[in-house]
């Protein structure tokens, strides 16, 4: 192509533009047949106002586009909105995979109808699936070349991967796109009249409840379950009713049902060091159900401990312990309720009497409430623990909740 070398170089030119740090670099990815601005970016191209992905053919036009004053505020990678979850996500995951169970049972023509819900559910279904391609076979089934030839066309100029990201089960569903640049290949064979063996239309991939990570019952995203990797998470606690202080939780997962983690905390009069097995019984394969258990172990330490207005001096260290059991249940797609109840060997009925005589403990703990997720990583968290009824945010093991009846903020932050 004759002007291609100039286009390119106006092209990294407008796309460095354009973002707000601009790309490593731009280059053309010959398996997909468009630009990338980056290897890990395959799922977020860059695209003509229209959504068209940006190949040799449209290149000129593209670099016109973006030199343009009055596009040039349009973000050049036309990102999948993920982030915010809906309830109808759900119902998205539930359609691709009667897609695939009517193919299966070799009914092409329920697909159409099927699409055409998935469409209203997600507009931009085209640009970050595979839908058109799965309706080009339907019509080749059919019989139908020339509507055929329309949606694999259609399939070729918009479609960036194999399933959109708000099919909350397709994490894993084509691992390196393998199955993607497969149904790519067959679409540009298909169109210069080349036979070739049909793909796989779609893998078995049914849709799953978005849990919140370590809300009660549940892990960490299951995305993350097999992955043998160290977290540092940094915290903030108020430890034995009135003292503030913070610490450090680093935690390691062994396998997807077994984490362990250690964690050192200290306030001005107090120092703790803890340590837990959270253990994964039962988490449903669609995510709607999970139930975890977690024994645990503390050696503490107090220097002093307020009481009424006066600080007393202590002395001395005692170990504590303990068995928390949480559950969770999705009611509807964006909202669980949770449980759990926290026993402390050190609890108001059996303490540790300190050589001063005054009696050291961690009230037991039950919590029941309602989750409203409404971003992937932050719920709105109401219900009851203890004598405390409580609002407020749960974000990644994270709680900030204020209670209603005592007029006292709640932070915590657990794994376990």
């Amino acid at each position: 192509m004759k002007n291609a070398p100039l286009s390119l170089f106006v092209l990294t030119l407008c796309l460095a533009g354009c973002a707000a740090s601009g790309p490593d670099h731009v280059y053309y990815n010959e398996d997909r047949g468009f630009f990338l601005t980056h290897p890990a970016t395959v799922h977020q191209p860059p695209r003509l106002m229209d959504g068209s992905l940006v190949g040799y053919d449209n290149l000129v036009d593209f670099t016109n586009e973006r030199t343009d004053s009055a596009n040039r505020k349009t973000a050049y990678r036309w990102v999948e909105d993920t982030v915010l979850l809906r309830a109808n996500d759900y119902k998205l995951g539930q359609h691709y995979e009667a897609i695939r169970l009517r193919f299966e049972a070799d009914d092409p023509n329920a697909v159409f109808g099927l699409a055409t819900s998935i469409r209203q559910l997600h507009p931009r279904a085209d640009w970050y699936s595979n839908l058109s391609f799965l309706e080009g076979r339907a019509f080749e089934q059919l019989g139908l070349d020339t509507e055929a030839h329309k949606k694999y066309q259609d399939f070729l100029r918009y479609s960036a991967r194999l399933l959109p990201g708000r099919h909350r089960g397709a994490w894993m569903a084509d691992p390196g796109d393998s199955l993607y640049l497969l149904q790519r290949q067959y679409a540009r064979n298909v169109l210069d009249g080349h036979m070739m063996e049909p793909p796989t239309l779609l893998p078995p991939c049914p849709p799953r409840f978005v849990y919140q990570p370590h809300q009660p019952g549940f892990p960490e995203g299951r995305e993350f379950l097999n992955r043998k990797v160290l977290h540092l998470y940094p915290f903030l606690e108020r430890n034995y009713g009135i003292q503030w202080g913070g610490g450090v939780q680093v935690a390691y997962r062994f396998t997807p049902s077994i984490m362990a983690f250690a964690e050192v905390s200290a306030g001005k009069q107090y120092q703790s060091f803890r340590m837990g097995l959270p253990l994964q019984l039962y988490q449903a394969p669609n995510d709607r159900f999970g139930i975890k258990f977690t024994p645990y172990l503390s050696f503490n330490t107090l220097d002093s401990l307020k009481t009424g207005n006066s600080p007393q001096r202590l002395t001395g260290h005692f170990f504590d312990g303990g068995l928390r059991l949480s559950m969770g249940y999705y009611l509807l797609p964006t909202l669980s309720i949770g449980a759990y109840g926290d026993y402390h060997l050190r609890n108001r009925q059996h303490p540790w009497i300190s050589p001063e005589g005054l009696p050291i403990y961690t009230p037991n703990e039950v919590d029941v409430s309602l989750y409203y997720g409404f971003l992937e990583n932050l719920a709105i968290k109401a219900g009851v623990k203890n004598e405390h009824l409580v609002v407020g945010l749960f974000m990644v093991g994270w709680e900030l909740s204020w209670s209603l009846n005592k007029g006292r903020l709640i932070i915590r932050h657990s794994l376990d």
